[in-house]
Protein backbone atom coordinates (compact mmCIF):
# COMPACT_ATOMS: atom_id res chain seq x y z
CA UNK A 1 0.00 0.00 0.00
CA UNK A 2 1.29 3.39 -0.69
CA UNK A 3 0.79 6.18 1.25
CA UNK A 4 2.32 9.13 2.61
CA UNK A 5 3.49 8.81 5.92
CA UNK A 6 3.80 11.05 8.98
CA UNK A 7 6.27 10.78 11.31
CA UNK A 8 6.33 11.49 15.08
CA UNK A 9 9.29 10.93 17.57
CA UNK A 10 8.41 7.74 19.88
CA UNK A 11 9.73 9.31 22.62
CA UNK A 12 12.56 7.13 23.26
CA UNK A 13 16.18 8.66 23.36
CA UNK A 14 17.27 7.27 20.22
CA UNK A 15 16.79 8.42 16.73
CA UNK A 16 13.52 5.27 15.94
CA UNK A 17 10.82 6.89 14.44
CA UNK A 18 7.41 6.19 14.88
CA UNK A 19 4.80 5.80 11.87
CA UNK A 20 1.93 7.04 13.89
CA UNK A 21 -0.53 7.46 10.88
CA UNK A 22 0.25 3.65 8.89
CA UNK A 23 1.83 1.77 11.60
CA UNK A 24 1.50 2.88 14.90
CA UNK A 25 3.48 0.96 17.59
CA UNK A 26 0.25 -0.32 19.53
CA UNK A 27 -0.99 -1.45 16.57
CA UNK A 28 1.86 -3.63 15.47
CA UNK A 29 3.48 -4.88 18.66
CA UNK A 30 2.38 -8.14 18.44
CA UNK A 31 3.39 -11.05 16.01
CA UNK A 32 0.39 -9.44 13.16
CA UNK A 33 -0.70 -6.65 12.94
CA UNK A 34 -3.79 -5.63 14.22
CA UNK A 35 -5.76 -4.56 10.87
CA UNK A 36 -4.91 -7.99 9.61
CA UNK A 37 -6.41 -9.86 12.41
CA UNK A 38 -9.26 -7.85 12.00
CA UNK A 39 -9.61 -8.69 8.03
CA UNK A 40 -8.87 -12.40 8.89
CA UNK A 41 -12.04 -12.09 11.62
CA UNK A 42 -14.78 -10.34 9.80
CA UNK A 43 -16.58 -11.24 6.83
CA UNK A 44 -16.06 -9.35 3.84
CA UNK A 45 -19.38 -7.03 4.52
CA UNK A 46 -18.20 -6.35 7.99
CA UNK A 47 -14.57 -6.09 7.07
CA UNK A 48 -15.66 -3.41 4.33
CA UNK A 49 -18.34 -1.86 7.15
CA UNK A 50 -15.35 -1.72 9.81
CA UNK A 51 -13.29 0.38 7.28
CA UNK A 52 -16.08 2.65 6.63
CA UNK A 53 -16.70 3.23 10.27
CA UNK A 54 -12.97 4.14 10.30
CA UNK A 55 -13.02 6.63 7.81
CA UNK A 56 -16.38 8.23 9.18
CA UNK A 57 -14.79 8.48 12.79
CA UNK A 58 -11.64 10.34 11.80
CA UNK A 59 -13.48 12.48 9.68
CA UNK A 60 -15.76 13.50 12.33
CA UNK A 61 -13.42 14.14 14.87
CA UNK A 62 -10.63 15.56 12.99
CA UNK A 63 -11.84 19.07 14.20
CA UNK A 64 -12.48 18.22 17.40
CA UNK A 65 -8.95 17.01 18.49
CA UNK A 66 -6.10 19.54 17.95
CA UNK A 67 -4.17 17.61 15.10
CA UNK A 68 -6.84 18.05 12.08
CA UNK A 69 -4.54 17.01 9.33
CA UNK A 70 -3.25 13.66 11.28
CA UNK A 71 -7.12 12.46 11.13
CA UNK A 72 -7.51 13.26 8.18
CA UNK A 73 -4.48 11.61 6.85
CA UNK A 74 -5.66 8.45 9.41
CA UNK A 75 -9.41 8.46 7.32
CA UNK A 76 -7.36 8.67 4.02
CA UNK A 77 -4.80 5.45 5.18
CA UNK A 78 -8.78 3.51 6.14
CA UNK A 79 -10.09 4.95 2.61
CA UNK A 80 -6.89 3.55 0.45
CA UNK A 81 -7.08 0.34 2.76
CA UNK A 82 -10.79 0.06 1.46
CA UNK A 83 -9.86 0.70 -2.19
CA UNK A 84 -6.79 -1.62 -2.29
CA UNK A 85 -8.96 -4.16 -0.42
CA UNK A 86 -12.02 -3.76 -3.25
CA UNK A 87 -9.30 -4.37 -6.25
CA UNK A 88 -7.78 -7.68 -4.27
CA UNK A 89 -4.43 -5.63 -3.51
CA UNK A 90 -4.42 -5.51 -0.10
CA UNK A 91 -1.04 -7.35 1.03
CA UNK A 92 0.41 -4.20 2.54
Amino acid sequence: MTIAKVYTENGNNDDEKEDIVNHPKHYTSGKYEVIKVIEDKMTEAQFIGFLIGNILKYIMRAPLKGNELQDYKKAKWYLDYLIEYLEGDNDE
